[in-house]
C-alpha cells in the first residue's frame, strides 16, 4: 500500500512539474500510434449527453489528438494545453461524479482511468513503448467512459 501511495505521489509530482513545459515526457521521441490517435476521439462521447459544458469534450479530443498523436515526442505547446485541460476535466468530473453518484462509485470511476494513466507513465519511464501505448489508449478510453457514465448519471437525475 505504501509503495502504491509513493508511486502515485511521485506521478502527481511529475505531472505538476510537467504542466508548464512544452517538452515531451516520452523518451523515444516522435513515434506516432494510430491506436493512441483514435483513442483521443473517445473524448467526444461524453458530449452526447453533457448538458453542462458539452464543448469541452470535442476540445479535449482535439487537444489530445494534437499532443498525443501529431506532436508526440516533440516539443509543443499542445502538451501544455493537453495537460491543463485533462487536469481540469478530471477535477470537474470528480466534482460532478460526487454530486451524481454514491461516493464509492465516484471513487471507482475516478481511480480506474487514473490507474491506467499511472501505468502508462511507468511504462514510459521503463522505455517500454508497446506497454505505454496500450496503457495510454486505456487511459483515454477509460477516462472517456467514466465521463460518459457521470454525464448519464447527471442526465438521469430529477431536475
Amino acid at each position: 500500500m505504501r509503495a502504491a501511495a509513493a508511486g502515485a505521489a511521485g506521478a502527481l509530482a511529475a505531472h505538476a512539474r510537467s504542466l508548464c513545459t512544452t517538452r515531451s515526457t516520452l523518451p523515444w521521441g516522435h513515434r506516432r500510434s494510430a491506436a493512441v490517435g483514435l483513442s483521443c476521439l473517445a473524448f467526444c462521447a461524453p458530449a452526447l449527453v453533457d448538458r453542462s459544458a458539452p464543448a469541452r469534450w470535442p476540445l479535449q479530443a482535439c487537444v489530445s489528438l494534437m499532443s498525443d498523436h501529431f506532436r508526440t515526442g516533440l516539443p509543443s505547446g499542445w502538451h501544455v494545453a493537453d495537460r491543463w485541460l485533462a487536469s481540469a476535466n478530471v477535477l470537474a468530473q470528480l466534482a460532478r461524479a460526487r454530486r451524481a453518484l454514491p461516493a464509492w462509485q465516484a471513487a471507482v470511476l475516478a481511480a480506474t482511468p487514473l490507474c491506467a494513466k499511472l501505468r502508462a507513465s511507468t511504462c514510459a519511464a521503463r522505455r517500454d513503448y508497446a506497454a505505454y501505448r496500450r496503457w495510454h489508449v486505456a487511459w483515454h478510453v477509460l477516462a472517456a467512459l467514466a465521463a460518459l457514465l457521470v454525464e448519464l448519471a447527471h442526465a438521469a437525475r430529477p431536475a
